[in-house]
């Protein structure tokens, strides 16, 4: 049987144009490879196409397609045994990234890009979010949807939670920050959330636009932020008896070389007057004894700034101004439409300070214009103001039963 004419080799020039395989012979050794040949660069060439994140808004139904951002079995996180014995990533810009997702609970991949990673291009925020992914830093969660490019989520793994926990006491330690960040900060690390296949949850909306609020904070406000939080009911229920508050998020920014307490209320049109007159009644319990606030938070007044979205916000706004009004907190609260291109502001406090009187059952201070006590809830409406910081006469004494009371005699 007549075999086949063997093929000749091509010509080496050819072969050089045409062979996508690396000849070990061919490779000159006497030729050192540049070092920025050995890694991708921080951030792509301009010739890529690519656009910078600075120029771009809104679009992570683009850009976290399930074709950019695959979910392989190569990519899964290395065993604990493996985990790099360092206290944190190796950037900079990636520990400031697992900071931001342990700090606001949830961040989708748009947000993390607009907060952490904005002087890059787009491509460079997903790529560090998957090696963030890959190390065991972050969780990701893929929001379903029924057309188009799901959107894809980060949120702290247990490992994030204890690092950040221990990142933020050493940092605000000694600081003005330290009181506030001691009582957000649970006795035990936080329990990383555990999201359900196929299932929406409830709070991702609101969670979603009170930290583009935050965002918003960050890059477009001009302030320099110290600290910020969105965690979910940050303070404890109670206090030494005072109901504390539980705003959507906490916020300190400095001004004029002052830091400044800012509890943020981000409103989507779905709960009733009541709801917010009640928290209303509680910030205006605190701002009433700055003595109290400054011991357990650190600052004797504070700021709340609420921002209104959903429908009809005008009509909403209107209707929770003058529930402010009516509760005696609009001299300390700031309304705003909540928007892509709004800029968050604070209006300044009246130089005029509070005129307090004392509460002669507790001893607590109290405004000239109080109706009651904000600690022991004493009518002060029924009585005269001299006796509201009269002296104080000695307490009754109380016994705990009627058989060891001292034998009184009995008069006529």
């Amino acid at each position: 049987m007549d075999q086949p004419p063997a093929r000749s080799a091509p010509p080496d020039d050819l072969a050089q144009s045409t062979d996508r395989h690396l000849v070990p012979e061919r490779v000159d050794q006497a030729r050192s490879i540049p070092p920025d040949r050995n890694s991708r660069r921080p951030n792509p060439l301009e010739s890529d196409g690519g656009k910078p994140l600075l120029a771009t808004r809104n679009t992570y139904r683009r850009e976290n397609t399930p074709q950019n951002t695959r979910d392989e079995a190569g990519e899964q996180p290395p065993p604990p045994a493996e985990y790099p014995q360092s206290d944190g990533p190796e950037l900079p810009r990636d520990r400031q990234a697992v900071l931001h997702v342990v700090r606001m609970r949830m961040l989708s991949f748009d947000q993390v890009a607009r907060m952490t990673y904005f002087t890059a291009y787009r491509t460079v925020a997903r790529r560090r979010l998957r090696r963030l992914r890959d190390q065991g830093w972050i969780d990701v969660w893929q929001r379903p949807v029924t057309n188009g490019g799901a959107p894809r989520y980060a949120h702290p793994t247990r490992r994030a939670l204890s690092w950040g926990a221990a990142v933020t006491a050493a940092a605000t330690e000694g600081t003005v920050l330290a009181p506030i960040v001691l009582r957000m900060t649970p006795p035990t690390p936080r329990t990383p959330w555990k999201p359900a296949s196929g299932v929406v949850p409830l709070f991702l909306a609101h969670t979603e636009e009170a930290n583009d609020v935050l965002i918003a904070w960050l890059r477009r406000s001009g302030e320099r932020v110290l600290w910020l939080s969105s965690w979910d009911c940050p303070f404890p229920g109670h206090v030494e008896w005072r109901a504390m508050p539980q705003p959507d998020y906490v916020l300190v920014v400095e001004r004029t070389g002052e830091a400044h307490l800012v509890f943020g209320e981000h409103d989507r049109g779905t709960e009733t007057p009541d709801v917010v007159a009640t928290k209303f009644r509680t910030y205006r319990a605190w701002m009433e004894t700055p003595d109290i606030a400054r011991q357990i938070f650190g600052f004797s007044g504070f700021r709340v700034f609420v921002t209104v979205s959903g429908k009809r916000p005008e009509r909403r706004l209107a209707k929770l101004v003058q529930v402010a009004r009516d509760e005696g907190v609009a001299r300390f609260t700031s309304f705003m439409i909540a928007g892509p291109d709004t800029v968050p502001t604070l209006t300044e406090l009246p130089p005029t300070p509070m005129d307090f009187t004392h509460c002669r059952y507790c001893e607590t201070r109290v405004p000239l214009d109080a109706e009651t006590c904000p600690t022991c809830g004493a009518p002060t409406h029924e009585l005269r103001r001299e006796d509201l910081s009269a002296e104080l006469s000695e307490p009754p004494t109380r016994y705990a039963a009627e058989l060891n009371h001292p034998d009184l005699e009995k008069t006529s």
